[in-house]
């Protein structure tokens, strides 16, 4: 047997390169595969998100056949990058509207006719058809009423698979030449001692020499095999460089980075480099942290290599910083490589930009989860919404309000202006019951003229009637569209979370159930579902169309309190206040009605009313009685900051009446000074200049700024009546009274005594100088005409 050490070395190199070559073939073979099956299962979901999206969408538009704006609708997803059709159906399969792009033109065909087969099951998930994906999508509006089919295209997966498989051929080829040299040179020493041990096995003697030839098989057997174990050994370094050089990947159009096992960067690709900017001489043996965007906080990143220690793998998204400082995000893989004991050796990171695919999504979530017109959460996002509303009101124990409002006739303004002054008009609604409630609050959209508020963490009950109350006049006011001024109201449901109910459906039925009872009501008004509240409501409803017919049909009537010189025991003032006579439960006294009226602004038109009763008053008493006679009109501090608007009326009606405001005197409250507003201050002047002199009621209970006295020029204050009831020789109050008494009359300021019922208390005030006294030890509130019988039996 001859031995051929040549032909030997060529079968081992050959038997390597071919080794070498399917495993980095078989290597790119599984990174594609991989990397198909990710992209199949993203274009997956989102095939069935834009489904989901134009469904939700869609269903509030079909209730109403509203077919015009299906077609609107439907074109706001055709600018998708990989939408190749769009159908949308009835519930029977006829075609309403479809699309599809022609793939020379690049056009969308639209046609609106037609029928496709629908899917035998209600929901139906994306599948994979030809080179499509294709998704079916019910249309539900309490129950089904059409179907939804998107065809999304696979060409950019098919030729990015074939991309990489043609990558990994040319890296194999290039791998196996590699290999062939490797192996060359690796081998070359052992064959020559192979070569020596032939050629002195025949220079031996004849018979010692066919005696080591026939037992040659067996020493090229044991000298191949101690050949083989040192090339192996030999070969370790450079199988180290070949295993690195297969996981770099350089050709791949994926960053990749490589690490040891402290996260110390040992190399890149080009891709990373064309990613993020940074060259390998710039990174070499930093921590990988260092592309940290800072977004994600060390828990994140904690959790992140957890999992990676414990599994070897890690998979995620993860937003990260380009050298140039941009932020992006990135589709990340990490795989670990460990030595033979178990220890790491390698961490290999694959990832991929994925900004514009965010951005992609992003839309697609707000096609989904908000209304194209308002801009507001759709019937699936406030569905959403309340389950969380719900949990957060369970967790901190207060309660959550659920509204429904539906506007007055909104389809009477679709019909005369126009769909497009109708989308207006929703649009400039949404706005305005956004005004009326908390950032933390929610104002949906479920469909038509439909819409939802949520008020949560209530820590009081009775801010739901007045939120109400708000949305209702906002959305009263008329609007602008076009040229048409247009008017409308809302109707509004009340339900309370725990109150009412616990679940979901049952607190939508219950707010859906209040708001028609509100509609049967007369519209323009709220209503409450449970018991207790609705009667509230109810009693301050009555109160507030009481009040507009009130005025109407004069059903006010101004009552005056004597105010008395305490020196002179003489009526020199008094103080009109209102009460209500209503037809059916007799006088209202201003503490039931003056907040609604404050509320709803009311209160201008009923100030405005009773200065005008009051200066005409003022007028015929200053006749018959003293010129110098004065009458204090009460101000809400509402009134008092619009004053700039109404005080040239005020103005010009005295001087109509040739009324002094020496006459008029203007009370407040000390809240109104706290503002100390440039418009406050303004109107302090504006009386001031006209002679109208001002009072400060209720001193002593509010603030009492000494600060406030000074830089205002007030004429009186009033001590309230909580300190003159409980008046007695050297009691706490009257040490205060006392006081008072003294500051004000050292700051020019005379003082009026409230609630004077006993004679002991007029003595004590008269002992501390108080200058005047008002309460029912001279008279109660009266009528005019019996106010007037008082001052002339005092004459």
């Amino acid at each position: 047997m001859k031995f051929m050490p040549n032909r030997l070395l060529i079968r081992l190199t050959l038997l390597g390169s071919i080794g070498a070559l399917i495993s980095i073939f078989a290597l790119g073979s599984y990174i594609a595969y991989v990397q198909r099956e990710q992209a199949l299962n993203e274009i997956l979901l989102e095939a069935n998100m834009l489904a989901t999206g134009l469904a939700n969408a869609i269903a509030p538009i079909l209730v109403v056949r509203d077919y015009g704006n299906v077609d609107l609708t439907a074109m706001q997803y055709t600018a998708h990058p990989k939408l190749t059709g769009l159908s949308i159906t009835n519930a029977n399969g006829q075609i309403i509207y479809q699309t599809k792009l022609d793939p020379y033109s690049k056009q969308f065909n639209i046609m609106h006719s037609g029928m496709l087969t629908l899917p035998t099951k209600q929901s139906v998930q994306a599948e994979i058809v030809d080179a499509l994906i294709i998704s079916w999508q019910p249309i539900n509006a309490g129950k089904n009423i059409g179907w939804v089919q998107v065809e999304l295209s696979l060409a950019q997966i098919n030729a990015r698979q074939a991309q990489i498989i043609m990558t990994s051929i040319v890296v194999a080829i290039c791998a196996a030449l590699f290999s062939c040299l490797v192996l060359a040179l690796a081998l070359k020493k052992t064959i020559k001692e192979l070569r020596a041990a032939a050629k002195f096995a025949s220079s031996l003697p004849e018979k010692q020499g066919r005696t080591l030839q026939n037992s040659l098989s067996s020493l090229e057997i044991e000298m191949l095999v101690s050949a083989l174990n040192r090339a192996s050994k030999e070969l370790y370094v450079q199988d180290e460089n070949i295993k690195l050089a297969a996981m770099v990947y350089q050709a791949s159009s994926e960053a990749m980075l490589v690490t040891d096992a402290h996260n110390h960067i040992i190399d890149i690709n080009p891709a990373f480099t064309q990613m993020t900017g940074y060259s390998l001489a710039e990174i070499v043996g930093t921590d990988s942290q260092f592309l940290s965007s800072g977004l994600q906080d060390t828990h994140f990143y904690n959790d992140m290599w957890e999992k990676l220690n414990e599994k070897g793998v890690w998979q995620g998204e993860v937003w990260s910083r380009r050298k140039n400082g941009e932020i992006f995000a990135e589709s990340l893989t990490i795989n670990t490589i460990y030595h033979e004991d178990g220890t790491v050796h390698r961490r290999v990171a694959l990832f991929s930009d994925i900004s514009e695919k965010k951005k992609t999504d992003e839309i697609i979530w707000e096609q989904a989860n908000f209304d194209h017109l308002t801009q507001l959460p759709n019937r699936s996002m406030v569905y959403n919404r309340l389950d969380q509303e719900i949990k957060k009101s369970h967790r901190t124990g207060l309660p959550l309000a659920i509204m429904f409002v539906d506007l007055d006739r909104f389809k009477e303004v679709n019909d005369s202006l126009g769909h497009e002054a109708g989308d207006s008009l929703l649009k400039e609604a949404s706005k305005r019951m956004l005004g009326c409630v908390r950032e933390s609050d929610t104002v949906g959209r479920l469909g038509g003229d439909e819409f939802t508020v949520f008020l949560s963490e209530l820590e009081d009950i009775d801010s739901v009637g007045r939120v109400a109350a708000n949305i209702l006049n906002a959305l009263s006011i008329p609007y602008q569209l076009g040229d048409q001024l247009t008017y409308t109201s809302a109707s509004i449901g009340i339900t309370i979370y725990p109150d009412d109910a616990t679940d979901i459906s049952t607190l939508l039925k219950n707010a859906d159930q209040a708001m028609y009872a509100a509609k049967h009501r007369g519209r323009n008004c709220y209503n409450y579902f449970t018991l207790a509240m609705q009667e509230a409501a109810n009693a301050r409803m009555d109160v507030l169309n009481g009040l507009h017919d009130a005025l109407l049909k004069n059903h006010f009537k101004m009552y005056y309190q004597p105010i008395v010189n305490l020196a002179t025991n003489n009526i020199e003032k008094a103080e009109a206040l209102i009460r209500w006579h209503h037809p059916g439960k007799g006088i209202i006294s201003p503490h039931d009605f003056i907040s609604v009226a404050e509320e709803t602004g009311l209160i201008g038109e009923i100030g405005a009313w009773v200065f005008n009763e009051v200066a005409v008053q003022s007028k015929h008493w200053q006749t018959i009685y003293h010129p110098q006679f004065q009458i204090s009109i009460n101000q809400s501090p509402l009134e008092f900051k619009d004053y700039p608007h109404k005080l040239d009326k005020w103005f010009v009606f005295m001087d109509k009446l040739g009324l002094s405001g020496q006459n008029i005197v203007i009370e407040i409250t000390e809240g109104i000074l706290m503002e100390a507003s440039d418009e406050i201050c303004n109107t302090f002047l504006a009386l001031r200049d006209k002679g109208i002199q001002v009072a400060l009621d209720d001193f002593g209970t509010g603030y009492s700024a000494m600060a406030y006295l000074k830089k205002f020029d007030i004429d009186y204050i009033k001590i309230d009546q909580s300190f003159v009831r409980n008046l007695a020789p050297q009691s706490d109050d009257h040490a205060l009274c006392e006081a008072m008494i003294v500051m004000a009359h050292k700051l020019g300021i005379k003082v009026i005594a409230e609630g004077v019922e006993t004679v002991q208390q007029l003595q004590l005030l008269k002992d501390i100088n108080c200058d005047y006294g008002q309460g029912y030890l001279w008279s109660p509130p009266v009528t005019s005409k019996v106010f007037e019988s008082l001052l002339v039996n005092r004459q």
